[in-house]
């Protein structure tokens, strides 16, 4: 499980022009892993604007902003 290696490489695919949902899923998956809520839940929005359609995308976007939210209240 190495996440960083993993969301280094994911973002240079984002800086090089990759915007497929699968792309974006996955950067949310690692930043979710390291417990980067805010950056998951941009990514997995950002999936669901590119076209994803899935209602355990949508699930998991409702959770993680959830999360967020709870975060931020406390």
């Amino acid at each position: 499980q190495q996440w960083d290696e993993a969301i280094a490489a994911l973002e240079e695919s984002l800086e090089r022009g990759a915007r497929d949902p699968a792309t974006l899923v996955a950067l949310g998956e690692a930043y979710e892993a390291t417990d980067e809520r805010v950056r998951a839940l941009e990514m997995m929005q950002r999936a669901a604007e590119a076209g994803l359609k899935s209602p355990a995308l949508d699930a998991r976007i409702e959770r993680l902003g959830r999360e967020v939210d709870a975060e931020w209240d406390f």
